[in-house]
């Protein structure tokens, strides 16, 4: 039981939360363990189709059979599940094939000579020296191999030697020692089987828990189920302490009777003594007396507390309050009342108010994302829920690759989904021969684009001869004023590329009708030539 097996059972707990089943069911712990051994776990995106497709190849990889073909520690699985949050279709998880290594195959010469030269060491326990000869080593190997590559050969002499000693058995008492070893696990694996699957008391092994056979083996099955405690004849502030004791959840409507005491528990949905889920709800009927309290309504037409305290307790109940955002319901305003209106109920019984806080806020926080790598600021920033706009390279103290600069200042709450612009590091800017650009650009020309319309989208790009990224921006409004220094090339290309669409046309079908045809809509690019000047 390692990492990797919480890993497995960490895929389990997703596949779990994405599909609302288990993978594997049965109906012993047992047959549940054996199928998370034996059987291939089934798709959750045969279950839930939506699911992308870089989070399905997530949990399979979480729940491979083999640990070696697992994440092998969280840091790989959370840089997946972070990306997962930019490329949710992406194909960036690896797939480890199944290790040769874990299987029998034929050695080569070349390993069984280094075999053979390595066990005829070990190591000084006491570091006094750093290797020594073991003592049944005969030193009979010279180190060579045939000329046809029979790396048995040069052990011929000491393997024949060792092998017709008559008194050598240690090979034999070995294998048979060994299969002794084996009997006494099976047996030993067969007795916990049984025992945990007859414990009721502890249950048998976890459905989620089992990680090829690597996981814990204690059971949480049944330590997710409870019994109902008996209800009938107590008052209902009693039973729903016992609930709250025992992870239940009370519902409790009231009716009118003449024979029980108001307040007293008179029936429940669920027998006492039945095996629920934890956090299920019990449904009580109690005692409103021979004469009940109809509970008024309180919530709608966005009736404020103090409104709905001051109703309720001139109807004879008691009121106390909790708290919640709500979309619709403004703040201060009653959501929904713990009795319904219409419900019966006895008189002094506690309606609990659930008062809206208004909207929950949707602002975020901007994060720090100066010293990052690009990748690593978009991740970032799709965590926080947020975009990266345009892109720019230039020359500062920042190391190469590295974000010098943030449009969005960190630590700023803004709307979610806003976008911030980067600047990338090139490097400090070279100390000779460098160029500067501060010419402004113009608007596509007639000459250039006669299709071009003034205010139109216009993606700039602007790259130096030595591929050195200056310009990439959509803008709409020209001259674009720009300044740029210590450029290392003299001269570089300019790309503006915007949509044309052709104007619609109009013909006649076989019938005599008019038909209008609609332009065709296009990418259109203009490009120039930039020479720089020298600084």
């Amino acid at each position: 039981s390692d990492e990797k097996s919480d890993i497995y059972s960490l895929g389990v707990t997703m596949y779990e939360m994405l599909t609302g089943r288990v993978p594997f069911n049965g109906e012993t712990t047992v047959a549940i363990a054996i199928k998370h051994i034996q059987e291939e776990m089934p798709s959750p995106k045969t279950i839930i189709p939506d699911i992308p497709d870089s989070v399905e190849a997530i949990v399979m990889k979480c729940c491979q059979k083999s640990p070696e073909r697992r994440y092998q520690n969280m840091r790989e699985l959370i840089t997946d599940l972070k990306q997962s949050l930019v490329h949710p279709e992406g194909n960036f998880v690896v797939d480890v094939p199944p290790m040769v290594d874990g299987s029998t195959r034929m050695m080569s010469p070349e390993e069984y000579v280094e075999i053979k030269q390595k066990t005829a060491y070990q190591e000084d326990p006491y570091g006094t020296a750093s290797m020594r000869l073991r003592p049944d080593y005969n030193g009979d190997y010279d180190g060579s191999l045939s000329p046809e590559g029979d790396y048995e050969a040069g052990y011929a002499g000491e393997y024949e030697e060792e092998t017709s000693e008559p008194g050598n058995k240690k090979p034999l008492i070995l294998a048979i020692l060994g299969v002794l070893l084996l009997v006494f696990l099976l047996v030993l694996a067969v007795r916990i089987f049984v025992s945990t699957g007859k414990d009721t008391g502890k249950g048998g092994i976890a459905s989620g828990a089992i990680a090829g056979g690597e996981t814990s083996s204690q059971s949480t099955t049944n330590l997710n189920y409870v019994n109902v405690p008996e209800l009938v004849g107590k008052t209902v502030e009693d039973s729903r302490n016992l609930l709250f004791q025992n992870d239940l959840k009370a519902d409790v409507k009231y009716a009118e009777s003449n024979e029980i005491a108001a307040g007293i528990v008179m029936s429940t949905d669920v027998e006492a003594g039945t095996s629920v889920l934890r956090g299920s709800i019990i449904h009580m009927v109690a005692s409103a007396g021979p004469s009940g309290i109809e509970v008024p309504q309180v919530t709608g037409n966005n009736i404020t507390y103090e409104e709905a305290s001051k109703i309720l307790s001139q109807a004879g109940f008691q009121v106390s309050q909790s708290s919640d955002f709500s979309d619709t319901v403004p703040e201060g305003c009653v959501i929904e009342q713990s009795q319904k209106a219409g419900n019966l109920a006895p008189k002094d019984t506690l309606i609990v108010l659930t008062v809206s806080k208004g909207k929950e806020s949707t602002k975020v926080l901007v994060p720090n994302l100066l010293g990052m790598t690009e990748e690593e600021a978009t991740i970032v920033a799709a965590e926080h829920k947020l975009e990266i706009g345009s892109v720019t390279h230039v020359y500062s103290s920042y190391d190469k690759e590295r974000v010098c600069y943030q449009s969005v200042t960190a630590d700023l709450v803004v709307d979610p989904g806003s976008k911030i612009d980067l600047q990338i590091s090139q490097g400090p800017k070279p100390a000779q021969g460098t160029y500067r650009f501060s010419d402004p650009i113009p608007a596509p020309t007639a000459q250039e684009a006669p299709e071009y319309k003034p205010g139109s989208s216009v993606d700039l790009k602007l790259v130096a001869d030595d591929g050195l990224v200056l310009l990439e921006k959509t803008v709409t409004d020209f001259p674009y004023l720009s300044l740029y220094t210590g450029i290392p090339s003299s001269g570089g290309t300019l790309t503006l590329t915007f949509l044309v669409t052709s104007e619609s046309t109009t013909t006649t079908d076989e019938n005599g009708n008019t038909v209008t045809v609609p332009g065709e809509t296009k990418d259109k690019t203009v490009i120039r030539r930039i020479e720089f000047v020298s600084e």
